[in-house]
């Protein structure tokens, strides 16, 4: 964010975590197992990448899921289950 876009004076980031990402997620990996149920596109990574295996994908969907459920815990109240995580201060 170091150049702004053409036309503004200035540029900025900014970075939210919001709970409310993890209906997100969930259309997301929706969306990931229909078309993983029919394979598609699926020979490209397969077939054409070095080690490229259909295991990545299953591994991919569990994170994803797992990512879903610990915002949805968050979001409940509940602690995160894992390693504590300490509370970014904006700089300013």
């Amino acid at each position: 964010c170091g150049a702004p876009p053409l036309g503004s004076p200035h540029g900025l980031l900014c970075l939210a975590n919001n709970s409310c990402i993890a209906t997100t997620f969930d259309s997301m990996h929706d969306r990931f197992m229909r078309l993983y149920s029919r394979r598609a596109m699926l020979h490209h990574y397969t077939q054409y990448t070095d080690g490229g295996s259909a295991a990545i994908f299953d591994e991919a969907s569990e994170s994803l899921v797992s990512l879903a459920d610990s915002y949805r815990q968050m979001q409940r109240g509940a602690a995160p289950s894992g390693p504590e995580m300490e509370r970014l201060v904006p700089m300013f």
